[in-house]
């Protein structure tokens, strides 16, 4: 009787214990891919939010200084880098973030070039402009705060 239940049994025993055993090793792999995938966003994103708030002070370090102060060339090199940065880190957000052609991001970033350089970005005879710090920074806090609502959706969808 026992060699009965062995010869029937043991096949189907093992069949699923290997099932078990390769489930869990596909369910931890596919865990680790979102807990990376996860990581790298989140990283990305806090570096995008700190190039972000950096934006107020390097607009008014340009735009509030006369066209022949020494430091004008350093103050448009650091803005060019700024923007550069902002621009990769959000491409490489993109595909996690920006769903589709409705999304805003993009939009919004290109909307901080402009408010942050304006038509007078590099020109030599250029006047201060007051108002191009406080635009920028609110093209700044708009991408931030589309960003924020980006990741919730994001983390709603886990």
């Amino acid at each position: 009787m026992w060699e009965l239940f062995v010869d029937k049994s043991a096949g189907p025993l093992v069949g699923g214990l290997v099932v078990v055993l390769i489930g869990s090793w596909v369910i931890g792999r596919s865990n680790d891919r979102y807990h990376a995938r996860r990581d790298f966003l989140f990283s990305a994103t806090t570096e995008l939010r700190e190039r972000l708030r950096a934006i107020p002070e390097l607009a008014s370090a340009y735009w509030l200084k006369k066209a022949d102060d020494p430091q004008l060339a350093k103050c448009e090199a650091e803005i060019e880098y700024a923007l550069q940065e902002i621009t990769r880190l959000a491409e490489t957000c993109g595909p996690e973030l920006w769903r589709g052609p409705e999304d805003d991001v993009p939009q919004l970033i290109g909307n901080l070039g402009l408010a942050l350089t304006g038509p007078a970005f590099g020109v030599n005879d250029r006047e201060e402009d007051l108002a191009r710090p406080r635009g920028a920074a609110q093209a700044a806090s708009a991408i931030a705060d589309a960003i924020e609502e980006k990741l919730r959706v994001y983390h709603s969808e886990w």
